[in-house]
């Protein structure tokens, strides 16, 4: 395995100005409630009651393919993610609390498009729970997860008060209690989450008599939500639209998909960032060798420096993270797929600014 370097470094600065737009409506995916983007494809699911498989999609909505399984049922899907290695299905809907078999089926991600899968099974229940009485308002209903590094962290829905509850549970097979770790008000339900970068994107609807989409932008550290990078976002679409499903794909756009609501059509939308600017920087502050590498790359910091250095895929997606505490930084690049990967630095891992050391080139 050989990895080349194509060394450039740039200042990123993302700012939230945003235009959505609607891209095509998703007839086949009627109950679509969860999305990933995998080497340039999307990957999506039905809901509860629909067939136990993934289908990959194009952005018309047609089905390109499917993913079948031999040991996973389709109880009530909710949402898709990955963390690269791994795909994992959240099988926890629990619109009324009484679920005692809430469970995460994983299986790797090079088997996206085979057929009769064997998945891995995560089972688990929430801290606290002790009632499971029938309740349209429970607090123990999720809809929305993600996968970092080497734990679940679940956002819970919570019809009852709109208090989104963090969960954390190992992303191991087992069975397992979700600790709550963290809570935060919103002013909406939350459905759908994806992470860019070092920023978690939490989607859904508040409800006024329409469902309103709505979207929020936040850092996280330690599985705490650290800080909004703006506050609560109504989305620009008319009427009541149930957002189910958010991911990024590698041109920084945002994508979300709502489920078939009354009269309209299950439907995806894109919503692109504006003001991606670049700016260079003196290229002396670091230097990233060897080039080519086989097993591990070398950062130095020529200008003292705190924070931390992170690699990333294709989809943006974190593969590896150090913290600075010296003047050189060695990352390991064994295990990495064939790809390109992006070195970024960050003063604090929340920070909205990033300077792009460099590219990796795995193949």
């Amino acid at each position: 395995m050989k990895f080349t370097f194509i060394l450039f470094i740039s200042f990123l600065a993302i700012e939230s100005q945003a235009q959505i737009r609607k891209v095509s409506e998703l007839k086949n995916m009627p109950e679509i409630s969860g999305m990933i983007w995998v080497n340039h494809q999307i990957w999506t699911l039905n809901d509860g009651g629909n067939s136990s498989k993934i289908y990959r999609i194009d952005t018309t909505g047609s089905i390109l393919d499917s993913t079948t399984f031999s040991n996973a049922t389709n109880n009530d899907w909710e949402e898709l993610t990955t963390n690269g290695s791994y795909v994992f299905i959240g099988d926890f809907g629990n619109n009324n609390g009484t679920r005692k078999d809430l469970k995460i089926y994983r299986f790797p991600i090079s088997k996206l498009g085979n057929k009769n899968v064997v998945v891995d099974t995560i089972q688990f229940q929430y801290e606290g729970q002790t009632d499971f009485t029938s309740n349209p308002f429970t607090i123990y209903d999720c809809e929305a997860f993600l996968v970092d590094e080497d734990s679940i962290i679940l956002f819970s829905k919570s019809i009852a008060d709109a208090v989104c509850r963090i969960y954390m549970l190992p992303a191991n097979p087992g069975n397992y209690t979700a600790r709550l770790g963290d809570t935060i008000s919103l002013d909406f339900w939350v459905t759908g989450a994806c992470k860019f970068m070092q920023k978690y994107i939490l989607t859904g609807y508040a409800f006024n008599g329409d469902l309103v989409p709505m979207l929020q932008v936040f850092g996280m550290q330690n599985h705490q939500l650290s800080k909004p990078f703006e506050n609560p976002e109504t989305l620009n679409l008319t009427g009541s639209v149930q957002l189910e499903s958010v991911f990024f794909d590698q041109n920084n756009t945002l994508y979300l998909a709502s489920e078939k609501f009354n009269s309209k059509e299950a439907t995806l939308y894109s919503y692109t960032i504006q003001n991606l600017n670049y700016k260079i920087v003196d290229k002396e502050i670091f230097k990233v060798y060897p080039n080519p590498a086989t097993k591990n790359v070398t950062i130095q910091i020529n200008v003292p420096r705190t924070g931390f250095i992170y690699l990333y895929d294709d989809s943006m997606r974190q593969v590896r993270a150090a913290e600075i505490k010296g003047d050189t930084i060695q990352i390991d690049l064994n295990g990495l797929a064939s790809g390109k990967y992006t070195i970024i630095y960050m003063a604090v891992f929340w920070d909205a600014h990033q300077e792009i050391l460099g590219s990796v080139i795995v193949e």
